[in-house]
């Protein structure tokens, strides 16, 4: 299907007919009968058309190598230890090498080949954080590490120890329910 534009270049009024959808050919019409303006005219076109072509492949590269990103909420951390006293909103990225849960909050994060692994790491991150902050005095800490330490403390409940391991439910990272992208 041929298509048609005109525009104005100076006083003059142009038309460029496209042959087919399928080809770069185009003829120009200029009124005025100056083929060589009309080439001039014609060349430009043809070049803002490769830079739009070579901008349009750019931006489809940018968007491929962008990571499909998830928000979720985490509903426990996968141990008999410890529990959380809310869900918490984590955050999944995943990209062609594997994916990476994130709680922002306090800066922790997992990694895994598949999305239940980096929960299941995050997890194991969130715990260790706890652990190590809870360890420390407050005064020793600079403000952020304090803010997450005061954060964790709120958030993350010790269980009585009953003898018992982790679970190995962390594979499956159970707990996690999907919300809005």
């Amino acid at each position: 299907m041929a298509e048609e534009a005109s525009a104005g270049v100076g006083d003059q009024a142009l038309l460029l007919n496209s042959r087919s959808e399928e080809s770069d050919e185009y003829s120009l019409v200029s009124g005025n009968g100056d083929t060589a303006t009309d080439r001039q005219v014609l060349a430009l076109l043809h070049r803002e058309i490769e830079v739009l072509r070579t901008e349009i492949a750019e931006l489809r590269d940018a968007l491929a190598s962008r990571p499909i990103v998830r928000h979720m909420m985490l509903s426990d951390l996968g141990s008999e230890r410890y529990h959380l006293a809310r869900p918490i909103w984590v955050l999944t990225e995943e990209y062609d090498d594997g994916v990476t849960a994130r709680f922002v909050e306090v800066e922790a994060t997992g990694h895994g080949d598949t999305e239940p692994e980096s929960l299941a790491a995050l997890q194991l991150d969130i715990i260790a954080l706890h652990e190590d902050l809870r360890r420390t005095p407050a005064d020793e800490l600079g403000r952020l590490p304090r803010s997450w330490q005061s954060t964790l403390a709120d958030l993350v409940i010790q269980v009585a120890d009953r003898g018992g391991t982790d679970s190995a439910r962390r594979g499956a990272a159970a707990g996690c329910n999907d919300a809005a992208a």
